[in-house]
C-alpha cells in the first residue's frame, strides 16, 4: 500500500481529531450526579414507569446530513418520512452545532475519547463500566478501529478489505448502510437477554451521491438533489430498522438519538463537500431524542445545544458519573423547560486549511442569533435573518463582533490552558494495552499508514 498517500490524511485526521478533543477538555472534578438531582427525579417521575436503568441506548449518527435538509426541518425537496415519524414521537432539537466539520474529529468529540490519557473515559466505556453490552457499527474506513474509536466497545464492525484497493483514501472505503444494519441485527439478537448500547454509523449522503433505486431515478436531476436521494435512502433504512427493533420488541425499550458528524455544503460559499468552512451548512446538524411510550412527544426545542451535549445527556439520565474530560452539558433541564432560551454558546473549528492549503485555520462562536467567525477577515453573521451568511455585519455591528472575539478567544485560553498532557507515541499503536485488557482481543502489530 503506497505509504505516501497514507501518512498526510493519517497525521492530518489525527491532529485534527485531537486539536478539537483538546479544545473541550476542561480539567475538573468528577461530578456524581444522584437522584438528589431535581432534574434527574423529574425525569423519572415523567418516564414512570419506564425504569431508566434498563434503557437500551442507540445513537445513530449519519454522515454529511445538514439539519436544512430534512423534511421535519423545514425542507420540502425530500421525503422523509421516517425521520420525521421519529421527530414527532421525541424531541428536535433545531440548532444542534458540531464541533467540526470533519468525521474523525466530530465522532471524537461526540464520544468522548481520542488518543489520551487513560483516566478519560468514553461514552462506551461508561455505559460498560454501568453493565451495558457495547457494539459499533461503522461504515467507513476513516472511523476503523486503528483511528482509536473502538475504546470501551466489545464489538467494533469495520472489516474493511482494503486489498481489493490500489491506493487508499480514508473516505473512499466505505460500505452502504443495509451493510451495516445487517451486522447490527446479528449482534442484536444476541443481547436479548442484558440492555445494550449500539452505535450506528451511517455514510450514504457523504460523496460520491449515489443512492441505490428508485432513489437514484426520483433524485436525478443533478449531483445535489442526489445528495437527497441519500437521505430519503437513510429513511428508508430508519424505518427498516424500526420494524426490526418493534418485531423484537425492543423499540420501547430504548432510547433512541439520531443526529449527524457534520453537514455538507452544496456550492454556498463556493465550496463543495464539508472541511475548508464552517457556515452553518457544514456545521448545523440534526438532534432528535426519542424516549421510549411517546414520553416528550412533540417536543420543538430552539435553544441552541451542542453535539458534545449528547455524552453528558446520556450520562445524565442514567445518574452516571461525568469523566473530567466532558466538556458538554446535559440537556435533561432544556428539555423539562427549566432553563431559558439563547443562553448556551458553540464552538466550531476546522484546521483542514492550514494542514492542507497553509492557509489559517477558522474558530467560531455561535451564540444567541449571532455567529462570529475568527479568520484573517472576521465575519459576524445573524443567523436569524441571514441562515445563508451571505451579509457580513462585522463593520455594521463592530461592538458585537468585538464583544464575541474576546469571548471565544477566553474560551480557548481556557481549555487549552487546561488540556492534560498527552504523549505522541499513543498517537500511533492503534490499540492501547487497556483497550486490549477490555475487549480481550489479541495484540495487533502496528500496521503501516
Amino acid at each position: 500500500m503506497n505509504k505516501r498517500i497514507w501518512i498526510p490524511a493519517v497525521i492530518f485526521l489525527v491532529l485534527a481529531g485531537l486539536l478539537t478533543y483538546l479544545f473541550f477538555l476542561k480539567a475538573r472534578p468528577d461530578k456524581k450526579i444522584t437522584t438528589s438531582d431535581k432534574t434527574l427525579k423529574s425525569f423519572r417521575s415523567l418516564l414512570s414507569p419506564v425504569e431508566l436503568e434498563e434503557l437500551n441506548v442507540i445513537l445513530f449518527t449519519i454522515d454529511t446530513l445538514r439539519a436544512d435538509h430534512l423534511e421535519c426541518y423545514g425542507y420540502d425537496k425530500v421525503k422523509s418520512p421516517q425521520i420525521n415519524r421519529l421527530a414527532k414521537e421525541g424531541i428536535l432539537f433545531e440548532h444542534n452545532i458540531a464541533q467540526a466539520p470533519l468525521t474523525l474529529p466530530s465522532h471524537s468529540s461526540i464520544l468522548g475519547g481520542f488518543y489520551l490519557d487513560e483516566n478519560h473515559l468514553t461514552l462506551a466505556e461508561s455505559l460498560k463500566n454501568k453493565g451495558y453490552a457495547t457494539g459499533a457499527f461503522v461504515a467507513a474506513f476513516v472511523l476503523d478501529s486503528r483511528w482509536g474509536l473502538d475504546q470501551g466497545f466489545d464489538t467494533y464492525y469495520d472489516n474493511f478489505d482494503l486489498t481489493k484497493y490500489k491506493t487508499v483514501s480514508l473516505d473512499s472505503v466505505q460500505r452502504r448502510g443495509d451493510e451495516v444494519l445487517a451486522e447490527v441485527y446479528k449482534w442484536v439478537e444476541n443481547q436479548s437477554q442484558q440492555k445494550f448500547f449500539a452505535w450506528i454509523h451511517l455514510y450514504d449522503p457523504h460523496t460520491p451521491y449515489d443512492p441505490p433505486e428508485p432513489y437514484k431515478t426520483e433524485y436525478m436531476g443533478s449531483r445535489f438533489r442526489l445528495y437527497d436521494g441519500e437521505i430519503a435512502y437513510v429513511d428508508q433504512l430508519i424505518g427498516e430498522f424500526r420494524d426490526f427493533m418493534e418485531k423484537k420488541n425492543l423499540f420501547d425499550k430504548t432510547l433512541i438519538i439520531f443526529t449527524a458528524d457534520h453537514g455538507e455544503s452544496l456550492g454556498e460559499h463556493r465550496e463543495s463537500a464539508h472541511g475548508f468552512f464552517i457556515y452553518d451548512s457544514d456545521i448545523r446538524v440534526p438532534l432528535i431524542i426519542r424516549f421510549p411510550e411517546g414520553k416528550f412527544a412533540g417536543h420543538v426545542i430552539s435553544s441552541q445545544v451542542k453535539s458534545i451535549d449528547i455524552m453528558p445527556t446520556v450520562l445524565h439520565l442514567l445518574d452516571e458519573e461525568m469523566p473530567e474530560s466532558v466538556q458538554g452539558e446535559s440537556l435533561l433541564s432544556l428539555i423539562l423547560e427549566n432553563e431559558t432560551q439563547d443562553e448556551r454558546s458553540a464552538y466550531s473549528e476546522t484546521y483542514w486549511p492550514r494542514y492542507h492549503y497553509g492557509w489559517s485555520e477558522l474558530k467560531s462562536l455561535r451564540k444567541g442569533r449571532y455567529k462570529f467567525i475568527d479568520a484573517p477577515r472576521p465575519e459576524l453573521y445573524d443567523t436569524l435573518e441571514d441562515p445563508g451568511e451571505v451579509n457580513n455585519l462585522v463593520n455594521e455591528k463592530a461592538s458585537l463582533g468585538h464583544e464575541m472575539k474576546k469571548e471565544l478567544l477566553a474560551l480557548i485560553e481556557e481549555y487549552v490552558g487546561k488540556a492534560p498532557s498527552f504523549r505522541v507515541h499513543r498517537f500511533f499503536p492503534y490499540q492501547s494495552q487497556r483497550k486490549r485488557r477490555q475487549t480481550g482481543r489479541p495484540e495487533r502489530q502496528n500496521r503501516p499508514l
